[in-house]
């Protein structure tokens, strides 16, 4: 293994655990944590105290010495183990009080070091140029050196690199770049670190007075990110991360410096709108972790001043980018002083801000207090944030519009574009074998340096594409997109990936990229987006998309043209037109094209003619397409005849359904067998075959993704489910099979009264033909999932009434008592005490059913109250009760009545109550004759005194008369009343 790959490999696991190692404390010693790693040019060490610390930094010779003003535990092992390429045989000591920390060097060995807060980091370069980090008279040993001094260094570094050659900047800007890919993982987890602190506490805006002003102290857990800018009265202050900011009154506070404060509302950070006396200078600094507002009678300028450097990029094109450490995630808000789109970016820096606004094509860089603030001038200007700056997509370029079309600006200050999505080109040379050109491409990425492989990669995922190798092409595109995130940002590459997502049929993600605002002006672009928009059924956008893409439309070849303008046809017929169809279809029969084109433009030819009324031309225009189309156009065309002969009345409907589920085979899994599948439901229903009929829409629904069109489908069943088993359409259906299809399509059961009235209906009709187990199944889902409160306390009464009927009185008992509630009507309670007290009689518990139907006058509780002193054997109660509910004498009997009377001369002649019996001879004997009742009856009131000991011959006639049967037909009749 090279040299090179060696360190590319300690590299890489430096970073994987370069934040695992801890210096342990000991008594009266600072912990100190000691992260490092390599990076091209230089290997950085950061000493992490829990506290800011004094230090000094030189090079003796080839040694390298930092001595620290505090007592710190430093381990040489932790540093050993980090194995740095510039750092050996590291050595601690400690001496009159400092912690020294002594290491190896190669020979001309530079060092940057500088202090934030408590971390102190020492960069070891290969050369000893531009070692001093503080300019002359600075003390760039000292350990004051702070990272202003460090910034500005980098300035001064900066402006002299600028002097030098082409070739020395276009290596160090690779430098740059490759080092910030190998470190990206490390430095975004720090910066979403810093963005993200705080504890959560409120931070309290203290005032004090300095000179010539007042200043509001912001103290924060951590070192986090800000930026502000001051225009007329108003001042917008926004710091990265979700905070709890607090004031006293600051009008009398700030000497009516500042009049109001307000938060706005901004998801992920913390953003306030002063209202301050205009006027004002206003200054905004950061020491440690505390920030400074200030506001002076007299004009404040940021210490720093922000650049903006124009770069080119092979894939994004121009961009600017402000050259900043760590900087904040980009807050986007509504300007409150002109309700305008507004970028704020917040930057570390302890006071840098940009100096002078400046215009460009894209928006307009404000000044600014702290930070960056710009004011876009369209949606497609975005802030990219990078470990060591912010980046401006879209701000550069000659016009506005030409900021988001894809053109860059040349170095001599002219204007050139690339075409967006150029397949002929990107395909090659066909002349040269396809393995040759594909072999070349793959050799030139496997030996490019790492800085370059992101450019072959971009050149093999265009030929991928323009080759047809569109899942290829996608692979590599992901790939570079996982290795430099801002790729997203570049209109070029959110085309080709949209294009080739689009040819793979991914529409929603095809639509992400090709739909994203950054487009919107690139008519390329628009065109195939109208095939997107097509394809996913919203043809008005589509229709909009195309009018704009149709002007660059000869930038194809013929066959592509021909795809757009079918596109175009597909939405202006969706949307019940012909006009834009009829102009675009001009031409397409020509032999140039193909017979796929040919083909589908001869069935929309034949679209037009059916409904223009021409039919005779309809149907020749779809036999062409039958004859030179493929699978799907011979598939579209048969039904179009197919239909044509239906409204003829040439063939019946039944017919027209056969034919109709044969081409379901012919073509599936797009629009047309959605087409096809709702027809069949139609037609269905026409034939009055309901399942048949739901069966075919619940397809249509099930196999296809939601859009308008399925969920128009999915109203049209459960119009069809209503229609069934609410107004009556499943009336003429025998019972099991009305049952058998309510449940194979339940989940159409609407929610509310209406699915709960379908339900009862339902159990209705299997009560009525005795499939009690059927009826009680539908009301106990309906009890335990759809209702609850009163609603459910009756429909639990119905499903306790059934579980009767069903000779199941425990099961009633227990639904009724599992669905008590506190409060109910009278007449629900009631009910419910009569339907327990009938299932305690079943279960020969008439004391319980006593109980229950205390209170309750009603006949049908009298009738109850007769059948439990019955059961009981409470003969006088028994007589007593009967008074009530007897039939009255003369009138016919029915079999229940001949019982009740029967059940009167028994508690007669057990009381031996000799006129009672007589009494039940007189006014009933006539009408209980005719049959084994009537002739007990006789044995039992004959005037002999006979009526008791007659009984016992009699025992297997009076079994008869224990079933009263009146309650089965009150409870059918219940649900019918329901």
């Amino acid at each position: 293994m090279s040299r090179r790959a060696t360190r590319l490999n300690r590299s890489v696991a430096a970073l994987c655990v370069l934040s695992s190692l801890w210096v342990l404390p000991v008594a009266a010693a600072d912990a100190v944590r000691i992260r490092g790693a390599d990076h091209p040019g230089f290997s950085r060490l950061v000493f992490e105290w829990p506290r800011a610390v004094d230090y000094q930094a030189r090079v003796s010779g080839e040694e390298v010495v930092i001595s620290f003003k505090a007592d710190g535990e430093l381990s040489p092992a932790a540093i050993r183990g980090l194995r740095l390429d510039r750092v050996g045989a590291p050595e601690i000591s400690k001496e009159n009080g400092l912690t020294v920390l002594r290491f190896k060097a190669k020979p001309g060995t530079g060092i940057h070091h500088y202090r934030s807060g408590g971390k102190i980091v020492l960069d070891v370069k290969d050369t000893a140029k531009a070692a001093a980090v503080v300019k002359p008279g600075k003390a760039a040993q000292s350990g004051s050196a702070t990272e202003d001094g460090f910034i500005a260094g980098q300035i001064d570094a900066l402006k002299t690199s600028a002097a030098a050659d082409a070739k020395a900047r276009a290596e160090a800007r690779k430098q740059q770049e490759a080092a910030a890919r190998k470190s990206r993982e490390q430095l975004q987890s720090a910066l979403q670190s810093a963005t993200d602190s705080g504890d959560g506490k409120a931070i309290q805006g203290k005032v004090e007075p300095i000179s010539k002003g007042m200043a509001i102290r912001y103290q924060f857990p951590a070192i986090v990110p800000a930026a502000a800018f001051a225009r007329g009265d108003t001042l917008i202050v926004a710091w990265a991360g979700e905070h709890t900011v607090t004031h006293v009154p600051l009008e009398r506070a700030t000497g009516d410096r500042v009049r109001s404060v307000q938060r706005l509302s901004v998801g992920g950070s913390t953003v306030l709108r002063f209202r301050i006396r205009p006027g004002l200078g206003v200054g905004f600094r950061r020491d440690g972790t505390l920030w400074s507002l200030e506001l002076k009678d007299q004009d404040i300028l940021p210490r720093e001043a922000i650049q903006l450097v124009r770069q080119r990029d092979s894939v994004a094109g121009v961009r600017l980018f402000a050259p900043v450490p760590e900087p904040g995630v980009p807050v986007e808000l509504v300007d409150p002083t002109d309700n305008r789109p507004l970028i704020l970016v917040p930057v570390s820096s302890a006071s840098a801000g940009h100096l002078e606004a400046r215009n460009y094509p894209g928006g307009t860089v404000l000044r600014t207090v702290q930070g960056l603030a710009v004011k876009p001038a369209n949606a497609a200007v975005r802030a990219v944030r990078h470990s060591n700056g912010i980046a401006f997509i879209g701000l550069e370029a000659t016009t506005a519009e030409l900021a988001t079309r894809g053109y860059f600006t040349r170095d001599d200050g002219t204007v050139g574009r690339t075409r967006l999505i150029d397949l002929p080109k990107w395909a090659g040379n066909p002349k040269i074998p396809f393995a040759d050109r594909k072999g070349e491409l793959l050799h030139a990425l496997s030996m490019a340096a790492p800085e370059e492989q992101q450019e072959h990669r971009w050149q093999l995922a265009q030929f991928y594409l323009g080759n047809g190798m569109v899942a290829d092409a996608l692979g590599v595109l992901e790939r570079m997109l996982q290795l430099e995130p801002d790729l997203k940002n570049a209109p070029v590459f959110r085309a080709a990936r949209g294009v080739a997502r689009l040819k793979l049929h991914h529409l929603s993600d095809a639509y992400e990229d090709l739909g994203h605002p950054m487009l919107d002006n690139e008519p390329e672009a628009l065109l195939w987006r109208s095939l997107a928009l097509e394809a996913m059924q919203r043809p008005e956008e589509a229709l909009q998309a195309y009018a704009t893409g149709a002007d660059v439309i000869q930038l194809y070849e013929p066959e592509q043209r021909a795809k757009f303008r079918l596109a175009a046809v597909r939405a202006d017929m969706a949307l019940g037109g012909g006009e834009i169809a009829k102009r675009d279809l001009l031409g397409l029969e020509k032999p140039e094209y193909s017979a796929e084109v040919r083909a589908e433009a001869a069935y929309w030819r034949g679209v037009l003619a059916a409904k223009s009324g021409d039919r005779a031309k309809a149907a020749a225009e779809f036999t062409v397409a039958q004859s030179i189309g493929g699978r799907r156009i011979n598939a579209m065309a048969a039904l179009a005849l197919t239909e044509d002969e239906l409204a003829r009345k040439s063939i019946t409907t039944q017919d027209a359904i056969d034919r109709l589920d044969r081409l379901r085979f012919a073509w599936r899994g797009d629009e047309f067998e959605l087409s096809l599948l709702e027809r069949l439901g139609d037609l269905y229903m026409e034939v009055k075959d309901p399942r048949s009929a739901l069966t075919s829409l619940r397809q249509a629904v099930n196999y296809f993704k939601p859009t308008p069109r399925t969920r128009a489908i999915a109203d049209r069943m459960t119009d069809v489910f209503r229609n069934l088993f609410l107004e009556g359409g499943a009336d003429d259906m025998e019972p099991a099979q009305a049952l058998g299809l309510y449940y194979d399509f339940r989940d159409l059961t609407p929610l509310g009264a209406e699915g709960d009235t379908m339900i009862r209906r339902l159990a209705e009709r299997l009560v009525n033909v005795d499939l009690y187990d059927r009826a009680a199944s539908l009301l106990e889902h309906q009890v335990k999932y759809r209702l609850e409160g009163v609603p459910q306390a009756v429909v639990a009464s119905q499903l306790a009434m059934i579980h009767l009927m069903n000779d199941a009185p425990d099961q009633a008992i227990g639904v009724l008592r599992a669905t008590r509630q506190r409060v109910m009507p009278d007449d629900v309670r009631k009910e419910r005490n009569r339907v327990e007290a009938r299932a305690l009689l079943e279960l020969d518990r008439a004391d319980e059913a006593e109980a229950v139907l205390e209170g309750d006058t009603s006949a049908e509780a009298k009738m109850l109250m007769a059948d439990a002193y019955w059961k009981m054997k409470d003969w006088p109660r028994h007589s007593e009760a009967l008074k009530a509910v007897m039939p009255a004498t003369g009138a016919k009997l029915d079999q229940d009545g001949r019982r009740l009377v029967m059940r009167a001369a028994v508690t007669a002649a057990m009381q031996s109550d000799e006129a009672g019996l007589a009494a039940l001879r007189r006014g009933y004997g006539a009408a209980m004759k005719g049959d084994a009742l009537g002739a007990a009856f006789d044995i039992i009131t004959a005037p002999d005194g006979q009526g008791a000991s007659n009984l016992s011959s009699l025992s297997e006639t009076l079994a008869d008369i224990d079933r009263i049967e009146t309650f089965m037909r009150n409870y059918k009749a219940a649900f019918r009343g329901a």
